[in-house]
């Protein structure tokens, strides 16, 4: 798919959030977002679970 034929969705919209939300879980390389300055876990994805072992990172 090109750049032209890439759907526009309203920046913010709920619609947004949730594809943002869904290629972040189903990326097949492991993922995580931390926050600063502390590097705390906010949201890791499937595959970063597994990688972890499933032990508990969020927070």
């Amino acid at each position: 798919m090109s750049q032209d034929e890439a759907p526009i969705l309203p920046v913010g919209g709920t619609k947004l959030k949730s594809v943002l939300s869904q290629m972040f879980e189903q990326a097949p390389g492991f993922m995580a977002l931390v926050r600063e300055p502390d590097h705390v876990f906010e949201l890791t994805n499937a595959a970063y679970q597994r990688l972890m072992d499933n032990r508990e990172v969020i927070g």
